[in-house]
């Protein structure tokens, strides 16, 4: 595990929203090209995938769809889906924390080194992500919010485990560490994106000719298939570049570390 000292002089401050959102996009801006780059890798695989179960297994019939689901028929399809979404994601998040931190650090993100710090932690990610799923699965079937509690608590466990080489385990404890206490701050922006991703959903469907309500021969629109990876491409940069900017944040308000201390680790 990598270790860093408080910066000398560093003041404690408090979690601020608007400065988490004003450094997303500034990384964002900066790095677009790398980070749509790599974000195509982990979303256009999960599109053609769907596309594929949608159009090649279940057809367009939205009766097939709804009874499939309750007899299991496809529960093969529903779980390699999920399992190429887990991996893709994690490994997507792992490469953009290296790219935030090195960019806060003043050096421009390489697009090999960061895809390559993604799969040199595949093994830990799938398996934090595994136990995030049941840790909050669980909490969720316990009236929900102690599911969001959790989520929240774990919610930098990837950026420690990239940052700090921890353990697994101690992955989730380190970030329920530095998220004490700022739980409803992160609450806050998690809304507001979540808002923002489903409005811009909401706004792109009339544009390319979907209806709100999607059955499952609608969703084989190819315009609007098309358009709407390019914005999941964007809210994919959006929430993981957010995710390492949290972190920055909350390791920032805890113990004063600066970017040079955090880009350290990948030196």
């Amino acid at each position: 595990m990598a270790a860093f000292a408080p910066t000398a002089g560093s003041s404690a401050h408090t979690f601020s929203i608007g400065r988490v959102l004003s450094r997303t996009f500034a990384v964002m801006g900066r790095n677009f090209v790398t980070f749509a780059a790599l974000s195509a890798i982990a979303v256009i695989p999960q599109t053609l995938y769907s596309w594929y179960f949608v159009r090649s297994i279940v057809g367009t019939s939205a009766t097939r769809v709804t009874y499939a689901m309750y007899q299991g028929g496809y529960a093969p399809y529903v779980f390699g889906s999920v399992l190429i979404t887990v991996v893709l994601t994690y490994i997507l998040q792992a490469a953009i924390v290296h790219g935030t931190v090195f960019d806060l650090n003043g050096r421009r993100p390489n697009f090999v080194d960061c895809l390559a710090t993604g799969i040199r932690n595949v093994i830990p990610l799938i398996a934090i992500a595994i136990l995030s799923i049941l840790g909050i699965g669980l909490g969720a079937m316990l009236l929900l919010v102690p599911g969001i509690i959790v989520a929240l608590m774990w919610s930098v466990a990837v950026p420690v485990r990239v940052v700090e080489s921890t353990g697994i385990v101690q992955s989730f404890g380190r970030s329920r560490e530095l998220t004490r206490g700022h739980k409803g701050a992160i609450f806050g922006l998690l809304v507001l994106y979540v808002i923002a991703a489903v409005a811009l959903d909401l706004l792109l469907r009339p544009l390319t000719g979907m209806p709100v309500l999607v059955t499952a021969g609608q969703s084989l629109n190819v315009v609007y298939t098309i358009a709407a990876t390019v914005l999941r491409i964007i809210t994919t940069i959006v929430s993981t570049v957010g995710i390492a900017s949290i972190y920055y944040e909350l390791r920032s308000i805890k113990g004063g570390v600066g970017p040079e201390q955090l880009a350290a680790v990948f030196s």
